[in-house]
């Protein structure tokens, strides 16, 4: 009976909702949701990636060329190294769902004509020399190492080159990736190098133009070249900031092992058919969104204006699914202003403890995201401007979102109730059946013993005889009574 009347109450609370339903915008072309590329950076999260970039190609070539200053001749690049980069492209493997598949190719090392600590000067000195000084830049590194070593290798068919040195001596350390563009709307290529050329112009080899390179000194970890790698893709950093997605992007800490399902789409990776656009006007109304909460990421964008894009979306985190709700101004640095957190950390966990995020309200700077209900298969979230707070359709919304919660979190006390008192009941029973379980086996015990104590009084029990011999009569009592020689037992 109890729990018809929960049934009750959920339908009670249906018709509340249809009956309280305010009115909705509905959802536009996901084109109106693509934020345009930056002009600002080389890499951004917007679209459409620049041409050069890694994104465009399904099966990327990758030449990695291990190289040692002149006076660290000690280093040697071997199967661990080798199996770093292998690990790196498993990774990038599965986060693509198996759509970019790399194909490592290693190259003898190089010993260059420069000195460890002039090697080091290319990371001391970036700050200076970033923009400005591009012959002592770790572009114009770059640059230099592959053209002296373009007689040596063939780069047919290369997508991305990384330049991999260590030097045991030196404290210096380097991972950077180097993306070269010939956008020129891309305002660092403002920048000219003494040659006249842009500062982020492509390399010119024998056989191709070079546009994505990398450069690792010092470091080894198969995290730092993932997250290196992911630049040549196309992705940027996101890390930086206060409200940072930190724990769930290796952008915006390289030791995760995932991307925010944006990201994904940016590069590809992520079903037009799960993303949702609501844009312009229409983004001002009270919006719902219904969210599988099975298997499927999902996207729901609100776009306001040109400037600024709000992103509601699940990922799969450490086999959690987790709803996320951020801003994103492509020109800023990092450019996620992250505001949906559970327990001070990143992401709303939808699968477990649903009752209690039911009522969930995360406010950001213009929006702000109502966790409304949750079943087993479906989140149902309401995303509304924060002019509207205290209309009476958000103020409905809020107060069905706290009924449904009520409701759930009564029904789980009445299961766990029940539960407990089935288990009292159990253990009551248990309890009993052990007890008439001993007194049946004492009562045995004593038995048993009542048994064996008579059978020993009957044993020790003495009688007595007459034994004769003629005229003679003699009586013998004992446990086993006998008459003496010569005598005979009286009948």
């Amino acid at each position: 009976m109890k729990h018809l009347g929960i049934i009750r109450i959920f339908a009670f609370l249906a018709a509340l909702v249809i009956s309280t339903l305010p009115t909705f915008s509905f959802a536009d072309s996901v084109e109106g949701c693509r934020v345009p590329d930056t002009k600002w950076s080389a890499v951004s999260l917007g679209f459409p990636v620049r041409q050069e970039r890694l994104k465009y190609v399904p099966k990327p070539k990758i030449l990695v060329i291990p190289f040692h200053p002149s006076d660290a001749p000690n280093f040697s690049f071997g199967q661990k190294e080798k199996d770093s980069f292998l690990q790196s492209a498993k990774d990038i493997y599965e986060l693509s769902s198996g759509l970019s598949q790399i194909e490592f190719v290693f190259n003898p090392t190089v010993k260059l004509t420069i000195t460890t600590s002039e090697m080091d000067k290319f990371k001391i000195n970036v700050q200076q020399t970033y923009l400005k000084d591009f012959e002592n830049d770790q572009f114009g590194f770059a640059l230099k190492f592959i053209e002296e070593a373009d007689q040596a290798i063939d780069y047919t068919g290369f997508d991305s080159v990384v330049l991999y040195g260590v030097a045991k001596q030196s404290s210096q350390e380097i991972a950077s990736a180097l993306q070269f563009t010939s956008d020129m709307n891309f305002v660092g290529n403002n920048s000219k190098r003494k040659d006249g050329k842009p500062w982020f112009a492509p390399i010119v080899t024998d056989e191709k133009m070079i546009s994505n390179v990398i450069l690792m000194y010092n470091r080894a970890e198969v995290f730092v070249i993932t997250h290196e790698l992911l630049h040549n893709y196309g992705l940027t950093d996101l890390y930086g900031g206060s409200k940072d997605p930190y724990g769930l992007s290796r952008m915006a800490s390289a030791t995760d092992k995932t991307l925010l399902t944006y990201e994904k789409w940016v590069l590809g990776w992520h079903p037009e058919q799960n993303v949702t656009c609501i844009s312009g006007k229409n983004s001002q109304n009270i919006s719902k969104f219904e969210i599988d909460i099975r298997d499927k990421e999902q996207i729901a964008l609100l776009r306001p204006n040109q400037e600024s894009l709000y992103v509601i979306e699940t990922s799969r985190v450490k086999e959690k699914l987790l709803l996320s709700f951020y801003k994103l101004i492509n020109d800023a640095r990092p450019p996620i202003e992250y505001y949906s957190y559970s327990n001070r950390a990143p992401g709303v966990i939808l699968e477990e403890y649903k009752y209690s995020n039911f009522a969930n309200n995360h406010r950001g700077d213009q929006y702000s995201l109502l966790i409304h209900s949750i079943t087993d298969s479906v989140a149902t979230v309401y995303t509304y401007p924060n002019t509207a707070a205290t209309s009476s359709e958000v103020q409905s919304l809020l107060a069905e979102a706290k009924m449904f919660q009520d409701a759930k979190v009564k029904e789980v006390a009445d299961l766990r109730a029940k539960q407990d008192a089935e288990v009292k009941a159990a253990a009551e029973l248990n309890a009993k059946q052990e007890a008439e379980a001993k007194a049946a086996a004492e009562l045995k015990a004593k038995q048993e013993a009542d048994a064996k104590a008579a059978a020993k009084a009957a044993a020790m029990k003495r009688t007595t005889i007459t034994c004769v011999k003629g005229n003679l009569t003699k009586k013998v009592t004992a446990v086993k009574p006998k008459c003496p020689s010569g005598y005979k037992l009286k009948k």
